[in-house]
């Protein structure tokens, strides 16, 4: 859970600076680094933009990568959208992967007839939060904002399957009590 440090950090001075949102977003990383093992997280390639479902109204990737392309299962936390760069036909995201690291994610596209891209080559490396708002295009703002809605998204799934898991429970208990009932009136 992040600790009143996050806030020292946000708070402390009078620019909210670079350097200051990767200490930030280093205190988010950690306080969630723990929990990621245990966490339901989709791998890579189920992201939409690498699956072939449709994103947006010309982002497309009709993703026909193989398993042997590297980190196509890793499994973490990785933002609904990525970031073409300078040079068409290269793309960029990040992620934060189940050990804890930070993930700096690279694809290669080709720009189909239809307007689409599909990906052709994937790396995933181990990287720090410096080197992906140096490398992939995405603010320290909008990370903070995608890593928030992506924990909310799995502390919202986990309360649902608990409440579930208790309606359940409940069931079954009163079947219980009532076969338990029924077993002694026969005896």
């Amino acid at each position: 859970m992040p600790s009143i440090e996050g806030l020292e950090v946000l708070f402390a001075g009078d620019q909210l600076t670079q350097e200051k949102w990767c200490k930030f977003l280093e205190i988010w990383r950690k306080a969630i680094e723990p929990w990621l093992e245990k966490l339901a997280l989709k791998p890579i390639g189920q992201l939409e933009y690498l699956s072939g479902h449709k994103f947006g109204e010309r982002h497309r990737l009709d993703a026909d990568l193989s398993d042997s392309l590297c980190g196509l299962k890793a499994r973490g936390i990785f933002p609904y959208h990525y970031r073409i760069a300078e040079r068409p036909g290269i793309a960029y995201f990040w992620g934060i992967g189940r050990m804890g690291k930070w993930l700096l994610c690279k694809m290669e596209y080709d720009i189909l007839k239809s307007g689409y891209e599909r990906a052709t080559q994937l790396w995933v490396v181990d990287s720090s939060i410096e080197a992906i708002l140096l490398q992939s295009g995405f603010s320290p703002l909008e990370i903070a904002r995608e890593v928030y809605a992506r924990i909310q998204d799995r502390a919202t799934y986990y309360t649902n399957i608990s409440l579930n898991l208790e309606d359940i429970k409940r069931a079954m208990n009163t079947e219980r009590e009532a076969v338990r009932r029924l077993f002694h009136q026969l005896i």
